[in-house]
Order: structure tokens, then C-alpha cells, then sequence
């Protein structure tokens, strides 16, 4: 029968291994970082990921401020539309807003659900319905605009979903 002799680990008898030192000593692009969302990969300034390598999601932080109606929603025939304010602040303390229409929601969705794998669209909730009789009242507006934000909120700071492809050209463009 074989007995063990459990004795505490102190700090200093921690190691880390040479692998592991390589790693946390690389700072540069050239070592790994993760592309930029806002230009090419020989960028240094913002990099996808955070300091401790947990996450590739870029998003500290997803906010959606307002609405605006575009254009003459009166008028027969007119090209009227809603855009939403989306303010996303990265782990780099960069903020983007992004005016997106509920369109541009349905896009994302549609994108994210054809290119992650099975087990990951679980995590994609389900987007608020359209009701094209009430996209013009301010109360439909805000109420939908608060289920816009769980909805990205929950898109953009998953460490999965919110790394994906999708994701970062849909707040690019």
C-alpha cells in the first residue's frame, strides 16, 4: 500500500515552466497577438485579446445609447429607417460606436449562426421580432433597443462568439 506525505507549497516553490516564461515574456505581434480590428496585423497599438490570454472577445464593455429615425417616415414611399447607437468599449479602453440598423442584427445573427460550430450557437440568443407597425413609437423603440443590448451584450463578450470573424467585420462596417 503506498502512503503520501502531504505537505503545503509554499509561493517561492511555484515554477514556472520555460515554455510558460517564453509566453508571458512575448509582446509583440510578431510572438502571436491577435489581429487588429482596426487595421493589419503588423498593428501593435490594439490587439484582440486580453493581458492574460483568457479571452480572444475584444469587448470589455456593450452599451446601446439611443435610436435615431432617418429620414420621412410620413411621407408614402419614403425610405425611412431606425439606426441604433451601439457603443462598444474595447479591453484597450478604445471606444466605437456603431449605427446599426435592426437589419444589421438579423445579418450578424444570420452570419453567426452559419459559421460557429453546433455547440456554439447556443450561446447566440434569440433576436427581439420585427413589428412593422410599431417600429416608429417611441416605446416599441426603447423597449427594443434594451433587448438589442442583451442581445449583443451577449454576442460580443462570450470568449467565444465574440471572437469570431462575423463579430469583428460586423463592427467594422
Amino acid at each position: 500500500m503506498l502512503s503520501f506525505i502531504l505537505s503545503p507549497i509554499r509561493k517561492s516553490d511555484w515554477k514556472l515552466s520555460a515554455v510558460t516564461e517564453l509566453t508571458l515574456k512575448r509582446s509583440s505581434v510578431e510572438y502571436g497577438r491577435p489581429a487588429s480590428i482596426f487595421s493589419s496585423a503588423e498593428s501593435t497599438s490594439i490587439w484582440l485579446g486580453d493581458n492574460l490570454g483568457e479571452s480572444l472577445t475584444f469587448a470589455r464593455d456593450v452599451k446601446i445609447t439611443g435610436w435615431t429615425s432617418v429620414g420621412d417616415k410620413d411621407k408614402l414611399g419614403g425610405r425611412a429607417y431606425v439606426a441604433y447607437d451601439c457603443v462598444v468599449r474595447t479591453k484597450e479602453d478604445t471606444t466605437i460606436h456603431a449605427h446599426k440598423r435592426y437589419n444589421a442584427f438579423v445579418q450578424l445573427d444570420a452570419a453567426l449562426r452559419g459559421s460557429l460550430p453546433r455547440h456554439q450557437r447556443q450561446y447566440v440568443p434569440a433576436l427581439p421580432p420585427k413589428a412593422p407597425f410599431a417600429r416608429y413609437r417611441p416605446a416599441f423603440l426603447d423597449h427594443r433597443r434594451r433587448q438589442l443590448e442583451y442581445w449583443l451584450s451577449a454576442v460580443l463578450l462570450h470568449p467565444e462568439v465574440g471572437a469570431s470573424k462575423p463579430v469583428r467585420q460586423w463592427i467594422m462596417n
